[in-house]
């Protein structure tokens, strides 16, 4: 992955982390320390900012070496057979480590050898005959259930400008982990590569899972990888792959992104590079395709993604900015001429006024966490009703069934079933939750912003002969207060209402896995019985497997909307008591100075008039980033 792309992010963020600190230093000369908390919270947040590159892809597509070819280096062991089902999380350290975190979250992470983790995600097969052996085997499995991730951390070059890679388990691989792929980890991530073969161009089931579970929004983050570009010996026979694969895809994705690639040859290149002695053949790396693929990824995650990582401190900057400005050293200039006696009356009047202020807020909130839980329980009247359907539609397939019985095709027959069922379902529920909290925070705002305007008039009435705001200042102060700093203070970015929706990623809950067949389950039940007896028994099954599972389904629903519910009416709380709060403390501060006599009026105001000047540069400066980030 180039270099210079990233470190091009990396240098717009130390920028704006620069003129953060700039802004951050006056507001604690000023003791606002509402605002050096906020601006302490977005740097370091802005400091650890990373990528997060998902990797899925079919077995038998060569993903571990793969992403071992970005990496330069030999870390995730590949397997001839598939490997287990646990996820792998790769991570800049300056010393190899090897970690497993459970799913339990009480559960502390545990520290493992390399070769710990090898037999963990690519232990031996036992022979069936070997009964020790598949004990430990099964051992190992149950084991593994419990495993949430395991996180390596590894001094490789891709990593130390920070892009952590995600390595799923293998689409294919029906189950509940395939089902966190496509609703938690794509739609999590920055970017989202499908590794293909060139050996076996566009399997129908890869087929199916980029039309049935990739949903809308996360298309465009999409990379389609074809491996094995060493295996088509001839430019024809690649070309030929990759015009077949584009045609097929654009009936999905809209000019899709394709590279095809030698994942093999790409990290024996990089190897060699790096000074290790490799056996074969030497291909020069830009005949891999690796540098090609490379710089697509990197310019789309530094500029497309970056932008928008870089934005959101930017824009809050500039709000924490006029903050200081108008509540702070606007409000202390115009006290400056006001003898004591003047001063505690007026003050005295504000402070009547936000307490009552803050009594109205705290009902406003209370009113909205009832509203949010009353959409919640609509919400999830609608997730139960899906899930049913899914279910009636799962056991009417099976009733339907005239195929061979072959575990592999019912379940691909109830996977073509459910499957764009679910994501339909998906949607839906998510575009419901949107429309439900987007009406619950403009009703919020708009009874917020009506408190805080009565606030305002009151300082503009006690002070403003003195404040000299211009109109257009007093009506951005008048609208400052609006839900887009809610959404910074709860991570949630800037997409759609406040930025407070579509990036909480509820996971709705699937009622169970699609392949619950695994194993040897049918196979045995299948021999010997007859047709009619044995779907029915499955019929039964899948019954008891899809319903069994909705009432889990409800619940953590519930829990997740319970913590969407806390974490909104918090963003507002602490929009509230910024505002309030920082008035108080500076009215405290403006009487203890005048009440020491801590300063001549003329030095004060030169003092408070060169923050003015700083805050202006520093306004300029992000100002310009901002532009120039949109632009790109």
């Amino acid at each position: 992955m180039t270099k210079q792309q990233l470190a091009h992010f990396e240098q717009k963020r130390d920028q704006i982390i620069q003129i953060l600190g700039e802004i951050k230093k006056i507001a604690g000369v000023l003791n606002v320390s509402p605002i050096v908390d906020i601006l302490t919270t977005t740097t370091e947040d802005l400091k650890k900012e990373r990528f997060k590159v998902v990797v899925v892809g079919e077995f038998s597509r060569g993903k571990s070496t793969f992403i071992n070819g970005l990496l330069g280096k030999r870390i995730l062991p590949s397997s001839p057979v598939p490997t287990t089902t646990i996820l792998n999380k790769i991570v800049y350290s300056e010393a190899p480590t090897y970690s497993l975190v459970f799913r339990n979250a009480d559960r502390m992470p545990q520290t493992v050898s390399e070769d710990e983790f090898k037999s963990i995600v690519a232990p031996d097969e036992p022979f069936e005959e070997d009964e020790t052996a598949m004990i430990v085997r099964n051992e190992q499995l149950e084991r593994i259930t419990e495993i949430a991730y395991a996180e390596i951390g590894y001094p490789t070059t891709i990593c130390s400008h920070g892009v952590e890679i995600v390595d799923t388990p293998g689409t294919n691989d029906l189950d509940a982990a395939r089902e966190e792929i496509t609703y938690r980890f794509i739609p999590q991530s920055d970017a989202s590569i499908i590794l293909l073969s060139g050996k076996m161009p566009l399997a129908e089931t890869e087929m199916n899972f980029i039309r049935d579970r990739i949903i809308a929004s996360d298309i465009k983050k999409l990379f389609f990888v074809i491996n094995f570009k060493d295996a088509l010996k001839t430019e024809s026979d690649q070309n030929k792959v990759m015009q077949y694969i584009k045609e097929h895809l654009q009936s999905v994705v809209s000019n899709p992104r394709i590279y095809m690639v030698s994942a093999k040859q790409a990290l024996s290149a990089k190897r060699r590079l790096l000074g290790e002695t490799v056996k074969g053949q030497a291909v020069p790396l830009e005949e891999t395709g690796y540098p090609e693929f490379e710089e697509g990824l990197s310019t789309f995650l530094s500029k497309d993604q970056g932008k928008t990582k870089l934005l959101k401190p930017t824009e809050r900057g500039l709000r924490m900015l006029e903050e200081l400005k108008r509540n702070h050293i606007r409000l202390l200039l115009g006290t400056m001429s006001l003898n004591m006696e003047q001063l505690e009356k007026q003050l005295g009047e504000i402070r009547g006024e936000l307490e009552r202020a803050r009594f109205s807020s705290n009902q406003t909130l209370q009113s909205l966490e009832m509203n949010l839980m009353a959409s919640g329980i609509k919400i999830r009247e609608e997730l139960i009703d899906s899930l049913h359907n899914i279910a009636n539609s799962a056991v009417q397939t099976i009733s339907n069934y005239q195929g061979v019985l072959d575990n592999d095709e019912i379940a691909r027959a109830v996977e073509n079933s459910v499957a764009p069922m679910q994501t339909e379902m998906q949607t839906r529920l998510r575009q419901l939750q949107t429309k439900l909290m987007q009406e619950e925070f403009e009703r919020a705002n708009r009874k917020l912003l009506s408190e805080w305007e009565v606030i305002e008039a009151k300082i503009v009435d006690s002070l403003s002969f003195s404040l000299n705001v211009s109109e257009d200042e007093q009506h951005q102060f008048h609208t400052h207060y609006d839900a887009g700093e809610i959404a910074v203070k709860t991570g949630l970015g800037s997409l759609g209402i406040f930025g407070l929706i579509a990036t909480f990623h509820i996971a709705i809950p699937i009622a169970i896995p699609a392949l619950f067949f695994g194993g040897s389950f049918l196979y045995e039940h299948f021999q010997n019985k007859m047709r009619e007896r044995l779907l029915g028994e499955a019929r039964v099954l899948i019954e008891k497997r899809y319903r069994d599972g909705i009432p889990q389904a409800a619940s953590s629903f519930d829990e997740q909307w319970k913590g969407i519910t806390k974490r909104s009416v918090q963003a507002f709380q602490n929009e509230i008591n910024l505002k309030l709060d920082s008035i108080v403390n500076r009215l405290e501060l403006i009487e203890y100075e005048y009440g020491t006599e801590k300063y001549t009026v003329e030095t004060r105001e030169q003092e408070l008039m060169s923050y003015l000047s700083v805050l202006e540069e520093s306004k300029r400066s992000l100002q310009s980033i901002s532009v120039n980030l949109q632009n790109e």
